[in-house]
């Protein structure tokens, strides 16, 4: 089946999608679909984001699509699996189908805001193959610039790229020292990963003499005492560690 996008603009595209009777084969999953209208949206978007990866960092980043209710969300890849916290994505795209007018209803912003709000995200797209809108917070409030051309997509994900590669940098720095016991560097990291229970910190403290590794979450600092949930233990009261006892870092992942 061809399916065309943006063809009232220069740089529109035609895409050749799989379908087969009434299902049709998502590009990332690889897993048959219901023809819908919308998913003709969303797999003509995804075909093109595909046929760009000369243009985009495409071993660094990594699309998931109907991931935690959003639609299309890309995220940065980590290069190192002990230090793959749960990161916002670079860019969510919530799709509609080509008869849903306006696309920038009320309804339809609303939804993409809430995702942005609630994953902290930086960019957002709404689309349905005939217009765009690009949707990016700054203290509650959404700047919003139509889509123009769908090289604009691909130049959003690499500056979004740049932008977290560049945070996550700084980070490892502090990762990598504390892995080797600096207090301080642990804390920063704390207070970036450790507050919620989206990431598990895996580190080593000194109880009595004996080293005791532990998998955490939901950590507090106050002054040199830090409080924290164990992983696995069911309990409400938080175990608390004194900073001079912290050995090291082990791991900072993303809770599956």
């Amino acid at each position: 089946m061809e399916f065309n996008c943006f063809q009232f603009l220069s740089r529109g595209f035609d895409t050749q999608l799989s379908v087969d009777g009434t299902a049709i084969e998502c590009v990332i999953r690889r897993i048959p679909l219901v023809v819908r209208p919308e998913e003709l949206v969303r797999q003509s978007l995804l075909n093109f984001l595909i046929g760009h990866c000369d243009q985009l960092p495409a071993e660094k980043i990594c699309i998931k699509v109907e991931y935690e209710s959003m639609d299309i969300a890309v995220y940065i890849k980590p290069t190192d699996k002990a230090f793959s916290p749960d990161l916002p994505p670079i860019l969510i795209i919530e799709t509609k189908s080509k008869c849903v007018k306006p696309l920038d209803s009320d309804v339809n912003e609303r939804q993409l805001k809430n995702y942005l709000r609630l994953k902290g995200c930086k960019v957002g797209l709404l689309f349905n193959c005939e217009s765009g809108f690009i949707y990016e917070p700054s203290n509650e409030v959404f700047s919003k610039t139509m889509l123009i051309d769908l090289q604009e997509i691909i130049l959003m994900i690499g500056r979004e790229h740049n932008r977290q590669e560049q945070i996550i940098s700084g980070q490892y720095i502090d990762f990598q020292l504390a892995r080797q016991g600096d207090t301080d560097s642990f804390k920063r990291l704390i207070e970036c990963y450790g507050k919620n229970t989206n990431s598990t910190i895996k580190f080593v403290y000194e109880q009595n003499k004996i080293p005791v590794p532990v998998s955490a979450f939901l950590f507090k600092v106050e002054g040199d005492i830090i409080y924290f949930r164990t992983r696995g233990i069911y309990t409400r009261k938080s175990q608390t560690l004194s900073v001079k006892d912290f050995r090291q870092l082990l791991s900072i992942e993303r809770l599956a």
